[in-house]
């Protein structure tokens, strides 16, 4: 079956983000899946998708009805929407990119990206961040996101579609590089 990409269209799409978030949390997976397989952090709730995709729909793979990948968009205005990531926008704005702060620049945050353990090596990744790249390179000139450096698989699959390493920072839980990609 074929997979589409598409901007999220309705809370049925939302609500399978979240299905396919919860089966990809680290604390679900073992240690052999997280360094096989990657991982995701941060859990959203359907409120917080909802109030996020009403300023910028993430973007979603489906094969039929069924969601295959998101790739959530966030934007800075939510930085105080979920408590984790306050710490990860403060750094952002204060990250000096083409010689200005990228706070003072127009960007936008891949809030979170998940294929399917299904679909792997298809393909999903970098459709999703293809269709990204259409959606919202008009609007922003950079997309930024963090990743946790044992997120071995993310770091590679983000640095094959564009990204390169801007910082790096460690927190006493983690250690995270922030990736960007100027469109």
């Amino acid at each position: 079956m074929e997979i589409k990409f598409s901007l999220v269209q309705n809370e049925a799409d939302l609500e399978q983000i979240l299905v396919l978030q919860q089966q990809n949390l680290a604390r679900h997976l073992s240690s052999d899946q997280i360094a096989s397989q990657g991982f995701v952090t941060v859990e959203h709730t359907l409120e917080q998708l909802q109030k996020m995709h009403r300023s910028a729909p993430s973007i979603i793979a489906k094969m039929g009805e069924q969601v295959v990948g998101y790739n959530i968009a966030m934007l800075p205005d939510f930085r105080q929407e979920i408590a984790v990531l306050v710490q990860m926008f403060d750094i952002f704005d204060s990250l000096m990119v083409n010689g200005q702060t990228l706070g003072s620049q127009r960007y936008i945050v891949c809030g979170q990206v998940c294929v399917a353990e299904a679909v792997r090596g298809r393909g999903v990744f970098e459709g999703m961040y293809v269709a990204y790249q259409q959606y919202y390179s008009p609007l922003y000139r950079y997309i930024v996101t963090e990743i946790a450096d044992r997120n071995r698989r993310s770091l590679r699959a983000h640095e094959k579609v564009g990204f390169s390493t801007w910082h790096r920072y460690d927190t006493p839980a983690e250690s995270w590089h922030i990736v960007g990609w100027e469109w």
